[in-house]
């Protein structure tokens, strides 16, 4: 099965460091994010809280408002795409 294909205009790679916590902040785009290792959660603007490992991908779109919280769980880095 192949889903289909999406055009890319940029990629990066991104560490947090265990025991990093962001505020609420809004995603700088709409953007894919992938987890390649560690263990996060993030906490949306109403209070969902959801926890991602390594092989995860989110589709980020809060570009407004008051946006999410991001924490690195656990004693590893995590590794973003």
């Amino acid at each position: 099965m192949v889903t289909p294909f999406l055009d890319a205009t940029k990629i990066g790679f991104l560490r947090l460091p265990k025991g990093y916590k962001a505020g609420l902040h809004p995603a700088p785009a709409k953007q894919f994010v992938m987890v390649l290792t560690g263990r996060m959660e993030v906490e949306s603007g109403d209070g969902e809280q959801k926890q991602f490992l390594p092989g995860s991908v989110l589709l980020v779109t809060d570009t407004q408002g008051s946006g999410h919280r991001t924490s690195v769980l656990g004693n590893e880095d995590v590794f973003l795409v």
